[in-house]
């Protein structure tokens, strides 16, 4: 888990708190968890490629295509309605099958 910064001095506006704003200020800090998380969508995505591989080894084409699709609807799904290192597994996971899905 991380920890979260909390500031007991009250805000007197936006210019006191810096150029990025209050919430950029006292947001917690990036944990090592959010690492893992893009670790794991890294491997969500060579498990797709391999079990495409594993069961067309012919033309892989279509399957390939169904599973990236798959796998950017379910990362999306997961970033939208899941914070911390689920959404960075989900970024990932888009990240590296969108080229898979073109090539």
């Amino acid at each position: 888990m991380s920890d979260a910064t909390i500031d007991t001095a009250p805000s007197t506006g936006a210019k006191v708190d810096g150029y990025l704003g209050w919430r950029a200020n006292r947001r917690p800090a990036p944990a090592f968890a959010h690492l893992l998380g893009v670790v794991a969508g890294a491997f969500a995505v060579v498990a797709m490629v391999a079990f495409v591989a594993a069961i067309d080894d012919q033309d892989p084409q279509v399957a390939g295509t169904i599973g990236s699709l798959l796998l950017i609807a379910l990362a999306l799904a997961l970033g939208a309605f899941v914070r911390g290192p689920m959404r960075a597994a989900g970024t990932t996971a888009i990240v590296l099958s969108l080229p898979l899905l073109w090539i």
